[in-house]
């Protein structure tokens, strides 16, 4: 049977592939004249770029579909009616076909991304394990999000860790996950379905950065980050001595998984950017680039929109620094902020991140760092390396009108905080850092060879870092056959949209049934901004738990071992609560 079952998850993943890039190619001819006949320019990375286009508007739908309370099988498919006149067949080839050249670099990058893909998490004898240290604290939250897209039906998506609440977090990557999954929810498919994303995305960075031609590129942005005085530790533990520009890899990519698709997405529109950036007369490229960004919030929000001020940034500098007249460059640009008004459609969401935006300098390093160290002194421990070849290629190239955009980008980055905890901001700067990887594989031949000898500068405190992780042969454990089973009978037992209090632990049995909880893990909800002091007072005197005064309002206690030791009692109020199973017990009204 689970042979069976691959089979069929194997053919839904080539399915899902063939049909969104087909969906990728309906709305690029539906939305910018003229593409058909354009399609020769985009050269080997079109079906790349069809490809994520189809999947950002294929999200799209399948949120509209369920939020409206469509089934699952028939949202999975209705968007490729769509596609009903397009050639299946044909892209099914081109889709299956082996490239005709594959460079050794390339078959390297699959190869690594294959075995990176398999250590995010595996599922064996009933026990989740993952070989990254900082992914404990954050996969469960995923985990918890798909589970509860599947399990739960959360739509129109709610904060599962704090019921009530519309989710905050750009969740298409995890959303994607749910619908390659829901047909058969196995622990042992989820991780397939990891290592499938992991290595398309990462084979679409590889397209979009060119990396046939400059195939440093996607390494740094892969093993990009670090600085050398964090070396043979864990990056995300230095962040509290002021080293918080960490590895990309260990903190970022494998924890954070909704930044993957982010840059990969960033990284699309700056290809076609720049392409547009060096031959004026493929305008059509700019168009396709705002309608990315237009599409990208719920992608990842913070990498895209820093992505989007530099654009926008730069081609007012193009409006009002050429020679040629003001009102056909206007025209030029125009589609560019045209497309990126689809972003709106993401504001019910972006509007629960209420005062997220703050002006305070210097809000990257720890406060405990910057009393024993400057800020002058942090800001070349976290950036020398990537300023240095700034300012090398800006002297050599003096393109002032492309490099101005990234300072000022950058230092709007430096005095605005869009993130309530503070290192969170890396990912603005791991914005800029990709754009100035752009910016080398663009200029590259006007900048001197010896530019080549920074490569190992970027990448070896990643490669130290994850040689003494993988020397050391950490396994971690995040849920054991326990939770699986006690998962199983709150699932069981819990109806769905019902609320369930229990320990507010990241791990919690609860997330993994796809329920929602009254108060999730105060880390969470804290690094997200949200407001949970008045709710944590509830839950820690127990006793306004089994009011409804407050929305919303508790159905069931889940009191297990941790419950137990969270609110320092054995037993439960008979009076109030009747047993339904195990740890779970229902609230009476």
């Amino acid at each position: 049977m689970q042979l069976f079952n691959g089979a069929i998850l194997l053919s839904l993943l080539c399915f899902h592939l063939v049909g969104q890039g087909l969906l990728g190619e309906f709305f690029l001819k539906a939305l910018i004249p003229g593409w058909k006949e354009a399609q020769r320019e985009q050269g080997g990375r079109l079906f790349a770029l069809e490809l994520l286009l189809g999947l950002l508007f294929y999200l799209i739908l399948i949120l509209i579909l369920k939020s409206v309370g469509v089934a699952w099988w028939i949202s999975c498919f209705l968007p490729y009616v769509l596609t009903v006149q397009l050639h299946w067949r044909e892209r099914f080839v081109r889709t299956c076909a082996l490239p005709k050249q594959l460079s050794w670099m390339y078959l390297a990058w699959i190869l690594v991304h294959f075995f990176l893909g398999l250590s995010v998490f595996d599922y064996f004898g009933g026990t989740l394990r993952t070989a990254w240290t900082n992914a404990y604290g954050d996969l469960p939250y995923h985990i918890g999000m798909i589970s509860s897209f599947v399990f739960g039906e959360n739509f129109p998506p709610e904060q599962f860790v704090f019921s009530g609440e519309a989710l905050s977090y750009p969740f298409f990557i995890n959303l994607w996950s749910a619908v390659l999954w829901f047909w058969e929810p196995s622990w042992y498919f989820l991780s397939c379905i990891f290592l499938y994303q992991w290595m398309i995305l990462w084979i679409l960075l590889w397209k979009f950065a060119d990396g046939d031609r400059f195939p440093a590129l996607p390494w740094l942005v892969l093993l990009g980050g670090g600085t050398f005085f964090s070396l043979q530790n864990n990056s995300g533990a230095m962040i509290s001595q002021g080293l918080g520009f960490t590895t990309f890899l260990s903190t970022i990519w494998i924890p954070q998984r909704s930044s993957v698709l982010g840059i990969v997405v960033a990284t699309a529109a700056l290809d076609l950017f720049f392409r547009w950036y060096t031959d004026r007369q493929q305008h059509r490229n700019l168009a396709v680039a705002g309608l990315l960004l237009g599409l990208a919030p719920l992608a990842h929000t913070h990498i895209c929109l820093t992505v989007g001020v530099f654009m926008s940034l730069a081609l007012l500098f193009f409006l009002f620094s050429e020679k040629s007249h003001i009102w056909t460059r206007f025209q030029q640009i125009c589609p560019f902020f045209y497309f990126s008004l689809c972003s709106v459609y993401a504001l019910p969401f972006l509007l629960q991140k209420k005062g997220m935006i703050t002006i305070t300098y210097g809000h990257f390093f720890s406060p405990e760092a910057l009393a024993v160290n400057s800020s002058l002194v942090l800001f070349l421990k976290n950036f020398a390396v990537p300023m240095i070849l700034f300012v090398f290629l800006w002297g050599i190239t003096r393109r002032h009108a492309i490099f101005l955009p990234l300072l000022f980008t950058f230092l709007c980055g430096w005095v605005l905080r869009l993130s309530f905890w503070g290192w969170d901001h890396i990912k603005v700067f791991v914005a800029c850092y990709v754009i100035l990887l752009m910016f080398w594989r663009e200029f590259r031949l006007e900048a001197p060879r010896i530019t080549l000898l920074s490569v190992p500068f970027f990448i070896f405190p990643t490669l130290v870092e994850i040689g003494t992780l993988f020397n050391k042969g950490d396994s971690f454990t995040i849920y054991s056959q326990e939770y699986f089973e006690a998962a199983a009978m709150i699932r069981r037992q819990v109806p769905r949209g019902a609320v369930v209090a229990g320990a507010p632990d990241h791990r919690s049995p609860v997330l993994l049934a796809g329920r929602k909880m009254y108060l999730g893990y105060v880390g969470w909800l804290w690094s997200h901004g949200i407001d949970y002091k008045k709710r944590e007072q509830h839950m820690k005197s127990f006793l306004d738990l089994f009011s409804c005064e407050n929305e919303p309002c508790v159905s069931y206690i889940y009191f297990d071992r941790e419950g137990r030791k969270y609110w320092s009692r054995n037993m439960l109020p008979s009076d109030r609560v009747e047993k339904v199973e195990g740890d779970l017990y229902k609230v009476l009204q």
